[in-house]
Parts: C-alpha cells; structure tokens; sequence
C-alpha cells in the first residue's frame, strides 16, 4: 500500500512538473521589441515620443508606448511574425522601421533617430547619401559656373540648388559636411569655402573687365 502511495505521488508530480513546463514554454514564445529614441544630429535622448507597432498600415496598431525621459522604450508580448515599427514626435519628422522578424524568445533592440521637420532634414541627406547622391546646398538659384560644379566634384559632392523656394538646408549640409570628413579631412569645408570664394571673385573680376 504504501509503494502504490508513493508511486501515485511521484506520478502526480510529474504530471504537475510537466504542465508547469508546457505552461512556461508557452509563455515564454513571444518576442520583445526594446530600443532607444535620439535625435539625429545632437544625439540627445527625445522623451515621450509615441512608438506604434503595425502588422501591416492597413490595419490599426498591434501594440504602442511612449519613450521615457532617457529616450528608452519597450514593447513586450509580441507574437512571431513580421511587424513594422513607427516613431514620431511633436516638431520632429516621423520614422517607419521595417518590415523586421519577430521571432519566439527573442529580443529586438532598435537605435530610432528623429530630425525637425524644418527645411532639409539630416535624415533626408542620410537618405539621399544611402542612395549614392552627395551634395551640399550652396546657392539660391540653379545658376552655376562649369569652374564652380567642378570644384564641388574635386571634394566629392555636387551643388544642390533651392529654387524659387529657398529652404533652410543647415542641418541637411551639416550632415554630409560631416559625412565628407572621412574623405576629405576634419577641416576640408573651410578650405573648399575659401577656394569657392577666390573664385567667384575671379569670375565677377572677368564679368567686370568684359
């Protein structure tokens, strides 16, 4: 009697170690989306900016949260599957990450960097040097010397003009002036600017002498 006892016990606690056991694998299949908000060009942390989790844009957010006061933010009990991400934030532009794979047990950490939305932004120079366009912003008008495009291109950019709508192109200029550096040296804009200057007054000498 006392063996059939213990061998029933010993049964029930296996049963209950082994439903315990499914109970936590099952739990435990789900994914984290964890990361950290910034602004692009200072790379302070940007508090309070709104995080959305999509499936697909067609459909309403699968999950959200804010950032807290460091920029850090976390998104937790995400099912497999593949999601996109968007960020945003008053006087900033807006960001979309994705599409990624979620995948059971694991944790997805993301860098999310938003610019002002003012003028050209140095996320659209990122962008733009991405798809193998550099250029700085140097005049009002498309109005330019063959001289002046090619000392541009002896630096390794071409001029971008604003048009009839001027823009304000700081920090889309500041971002590639810094790309460029790697190139061209820590202090090669001051020189390009000192070049661009002797010749413009060489050309307006010429248009005064003609």
């Amino acid at each position: 009697m006392i063996f059939f006892k213990i061998g029933k016990l010993t049964f029930l606690i296996v049963i209950l170690f082994l439903a315990t056991s499914l109970s936590t694998f099952g739990q435990s299949k789900k994914g984290i989306i964890q990361g950290k908000v910034s602004d692009l060009e200072s790379k302070q942390p940007i508090p309070s900016a709104q995080i959305f989790l999509y499936r697909n844009f067609s459909e309403p957010p699968f999950s959200g949260t804010l950032s807290d006061l460091l920029g850090n933010f976390q998104l937790g009990n995400i099912n497999p599957g593949i999601y996109l991400i968007t960020s945003s934030c008053l006087g900033l532009e807006d960001d979309t990450l994705g599409p990624f794979i979620v995948t059971a047990d694991t944790v997805i950490n993301l860098q999310i960097q938003l610019d002002l939305d003012v003028g050209r932004s140095a996320k659209q120079a990122q962008r733009d040097i991405g798809n193998g366009i550099i250029q700085i912003y140097l005049v009002g008008w498309p109005m330019y010397s063959k001289e002046e495009a090619d000392l541009a291109k002896s630096y390794g950019f071409k001029i971008g003009a604003d048009g009839c709508f001027p823009m304000d192109d700081s920090r889309y200029n500041q971002f590639v002036i810094n790309y460029l550096k790697k190139r061209n040296g820590d202090y090669w804009y001051d020189k390009f600017l000192e070049e661009w200057k002797n010749l413009q007054q060489e050309q307006l000498d010429k248009t005064k002498k003609n």
